[in-house]
């Protein structure tokens, strides 16, 4: 082999090679980038998912005004873990709210009024795809004087490739048996 040939089948090599890492790499960072919306669209699915299995038995649900809280009751049950008949309330007031934890990041806790635990902490209260960036309603209660139907939109984020955010909506509309108080 001349010297040529030898130049030419190295700098042909060093194409190859190079064109083949560099399509490695723009695969690797197309896939985390996958992974990270796939990990921001789990998180508003299993907090709404867990929000309407714990309302799905409440007797009555109220929204607060702001749309960031919601408070519910759930009726009695007896020891076998039957439901009381006529539906009682069973004294224990629970909430859905989200909570800030700085620097524009909030979570979303669940459970008893003021011993909430976190489901997600990945929420944000700015949506990034309208302009300006206004504060939205997570919670929207329908028509009517009981709250029959509760329209949910969480926005999660999470840090992608090169600390980019990557942004996902969750939409849902969360309807309720409620049964209202019962008075004689």
């Amino acid at each position: 082999m001349s010297i040529v040939e030898t130049v030419v089948a190295s700098l042909l090599t060093g194409m190859v090679l190079f064109t083949s890492v560099g399509t490695l790499y723009s695969g690797m960072r197309s896939w985390v980038q996958g992974l990270k919306m796939i990990e921001a669209e789990m998180d508003g699915t299993q907090a709404v998912r867990r929000l309407n299995q714990e309302l799905r038995e409440a007797m009555s649900v109220q929204v607060a005004a702001d749309g960031q809280s919601l408070t519910y009751r759930t009726p009695q049950r007896n020891s076998n873990g039957d439901f009381v008949v006529p539906p009682i309330w069973d004294g224990v007031q629970r909430r859905v709210i989200v909570q800030s934890l700085g620097e524009g990041r909030y979570s979303l806790g669940f459970g008893i009024a003021g011993q909430e635990y976190t489901v997600t902490r990945n929420v944000v209260l700015r949506d990034p795809g309208v302009n300006g960036n206004p504060t939205y309603r997570v919670f929207t209660p329908g028509p009517g004087g009981i709250t029959r139907r509760i329209d949910v939109m969480l926005i999660t984020r999470t840090t992608g490739p090169r600390g980019a955010y990557i942004y996902q909506r969750t939409r849902e509309t969360l309807f309720l048996r409620n049964v209202p108080s019962i008075t004689n």
